[in-house]
């Protein structure tokens, strides 16, 4: 199956957006969430400028510019500990592609939604590269990344509150997880790593980024 390169895969998950201001909300740059003090997998080590990823010292072609996020500093909650086990102990998916999360989104400690760490801002979105998939025991849909940023442990978004409260975004989502590549990954050194693939795409490298028009 064609695996777009990754400059047509942001550009792919950016078109039904359009930006309206990269700076304009950035603001001060308060210091990053802290770490947490649970670590079963952490966000990878790639060089930012400012809160923009860098690939090989430049800010990649179509890469939007990242902006501070303001969410709550968290641990791993439970639910997150024991679905990161499971994945380091028999492995999991990432969806090989990108993906937008949209403005509304509560973003979660784990894959349930006792505890919200933040919400996406309005007129902000989230530009995800290889989010990790998790399916819960009641069959929901979870999209596991970090943001850069945003601190070292990794945010959970259900794709079924997306669906709910923005359809659009979802309807740009689903037909992914159903008919893209779901590749198998690992945890290896607190990192997330492809299970057996030779894709150089880092997974659930995220970014908040806008102000832009949905």
């Amino acid at each position: 199956m064609f695996i777009p390169s990754r400059p047509m895969r942001i550009v792919a998950a950016l078109a039904s957006l359009v930006i309206v201001g990269a700076t304009a909300a950035c603001g001060s740059s308060p210091a990053a969430v802290p770490q947490s003090k649970v670590i079963v997998v952490k966000a990878p080590d790639l060089a930012l400028q400012g809160c923009t990823y860098l690939e090989n010292g430049k800010v990649p072609p179509g890469e939007p510019t990242g902006v501070q996020p303001h969410f709550s500093s968290f641990t791993p909650d439970q639910p997150a500990t024991s679905a990161l086990e499971k994945i380091k102990n028999h492995s999991g998916v990432a969806l090989a592609n990108g993906v937008i999360i949209p403005a509304g989104t509560h973003l979660y400690a784990g894959p349930d939604t006792s505890k919200a760490v933040g919400t996406v801002p309005s007129h902000y979105a989230i530009l995800v590269a290889e989010p990790v998939v998790w399916t819960s025991d009641s069959g929901e849909k979870w999209l596991a990344f970090f943001v850069s940023c945003g601190g070292e442990n990794p945010y959970w978004a259900s794709l079924e509150q997306i669906s709910r409260d923005n359809p659009r975004a979802a309807s740009s989502i689903t037909p992914l997880l159903k008919n893209g590549t779901l590749d198998p990954i690992r945890i290896s050194y607190h990192g997330f790593v492809w299970n057996g693939s030779r894709l150089p795409f880092v997974i659930g490298r995220g970014e908040l980024f806008g102000p832009v028009s949905n």
